[in-house]
């Protein structure tokens, strides 16, 4: 099986994770706070806490920004689950927004008509529905290694006093206007599970330049403890530390990002060079100024064109010619625990999900799989 995103782990990798392992802190401890320095350095951002999973960073960015039960927290449909379970966990609502149609990013001007339409300050400052819901905090997610323009959303927000959490897990390493993901929210999250960019075999981190968001954060994920020595919690806490096992590793991939962003572009050109020519596929377009990270490589199907749906060749990749494949997302408000939900009509997301495959991405993938995979497309198609 030619595999979607397998993580690539050197023995350099190796070698540090038994380092840690080697010694007597082995919870978080100093690895764990070199390996957020280290992120924040990167991405010129002040503070970070590395925490267990990119959903846990999600969860603990909502709490530090503010978010209260009964909040909305407002954020793309076309979207992996996790925004959506962090607003929940609160005992917030999320509501669903469309994407644009050339980046697949979230319909920011779309988002920022919906508030001017229906939301208004009340005398904390506060936006709210005409129901009298609190927008707690707005979630941009940065698709497929894609950047959202978080900064034009942010500007227009913040008046309102509401808090933009970026969720760039699946964009570590790209750029809007010569800056890293995370440069204008009020928190960013990154995630390092086993198929991203980088991975700590699990794992995420928040970012800020508000040191109080990310003491509040730390402080959560930490059980809460007000008293650590004679263990007196003063609220809920979480226990979302990141060991320093993890941490190590994480550490070790993170030095070769820039090495790793270039495969991924080496890749990228070698797919559209392959594939440019196959009727009825088009790929995803990055936003003129913007650099991505080609997270996972994603084309569209023209069902009529191409003689077979997204989903269908999937399958058939999948069954005649073992190669994993995946859809985009299935949109939140169109299927499982959060159909239903309250959304803004959706018709892009809806589309892009219909359409959008993404192909193997894997860091380690062979010139013989990659052709694997583009002559298994080619002998799928009409007159193939």
């Amino acid at each position: 099986m030619v595999r979607l995103a397998a993580p690539e782990i050197t023995s350099e990798d190796r070698k540090q994770v038994v380092s840690v392992l080697e010694g007597s802190q082995i919870a978080y401890g100093p690895t764990s706070e070199k390996f957020e320095r280290a992120v924040a350095s990167r991405l010129e951002l002040g503070h970070a806490l590395a925490v267990i999973s990119g959903t846990a960073a999600l969860h603990l960015a909502l709490l530090a920004v503010g978010v209260k039960p009964g909040d909305l927290v407002l954020m793309p449909s076309l979207t992996f689950v996790a925004p959506a379970h962090a607003a929940s966990y609160i005992g917030a609502a999320p509501r669903f927004f469309d994407s644009e149609p050339n980046y697949m990013q979230l319909d920011v001007p779309r988002l920022l008509a919906w508030l001017e339409h229906e939301c208004e300050l009340d005398a904390e400052g506060n936006a709210r529905t005409a129901k009298g819901e609190r927008i707690g905090a707005i979630v941009v997610v940065d698709l497929l290694g894609h950047l959202s323009d978080v900064g034009a959303l942010a500007e227009r927000v913040r008046p309102m006093g509401i808090p933009v959490v970026e969720d760039a897990a699946q964009a570590l390493g790209a750029t809007l206007r010569g800056e890293e993901a995370g440069a204008h929210a009020d928190i960013t999250c990154l995630s390092f599970n086993a198929n991203k960019i980088v991975t700590s075999a699990g794992g995420g981190m928040l970012l800020s330049n508000d040191r109080g968001r990310i003491k509040t954060a730390q402080r959560l994920a930490n059980q809460a403890k007000a008293d650590p020595r004679y263990y007196v919690h003063d609220a809920v806490g979480f226990n979302y530390r990141l060991p320093s096992a993890q941490a190590a590793l994480g550490l070790a991939q993170f030095g070769r990002l820039d090495e790793i962003i270039e495969r991924k572009r080496r890749m990228a050109c070698s797919y559209r060079a392959a594939l440019v020519d196959v009727p009825g596929l088009s790929f995803t377009r990055c936003a003129p100024q913007a650099t991505e990270t080609n997270w996972l490589f994603t084309v569209h199907v023209d069902a009529a064109s191409y003689g077979c749906s997204a989903r269908r060749l999937m399958d058939l990749l999948e069954d005649r010619h073992r190669v994993e494949t995946r859809p985009i997302f299935t949109p939140l408000h169109a299927a499982g625990v959060y159909a239903g939900e309250q959304a803004v009509e959706c018709p892009v997301a809806d589309r892009l999900a219909a359409t959008g495959l993404s192909l193997p991405s894997s860091l380690g993938i062979s010139d013989e799989e990659l052709d694997r995979v583009c002559e298994a497309i080619r002998s799928e198609a009409p007159g193939g």
